[in-house]
């Protein structure tokens, strides 16, 4: 008996990735809300949803927070997200 190992990856221009995925820009995949959060916001508080509050689509929790909190808030969401996404080689 053989047992052949399928490829579970194939190559693009950026590397290697997984078989059914593609490449694109941050561009391509989203887009920038234009509706931030400053000192113009017209609401003293917020309702937030933060990533430990979702299970399997299901919402646990809506957290009430007021306009500092909320825009600390974005601030981590900013760098955890610009840091687990940043290129690991020269762009």
């Amino acid at each position: 008996m053989v047992i052949v190992k399928e490829k579970l990856l194939h190559q693009t221009k950026d590397g290697e990735i997984p078989k059914g995925w593609g490449v694109a820009s941050l561009a391509e995949l989203a887009t920038v809300n234009e509706k931030t959060i400053d000192k113009t916001f017209g609401f003293d508080e917020i309702e937030y949803i933060d990533i430990a509050s979702v299970d399997r689509g299901r919402i646990l929790e809506i957290k009430k927070i007021n306009k500092e909190e909320a825009q600390a808030a974005l601030r981590e969401f900013a760098r955890i997200t610009t840091s687990c996404f940043q290129p690991s080689g020269p762009i």
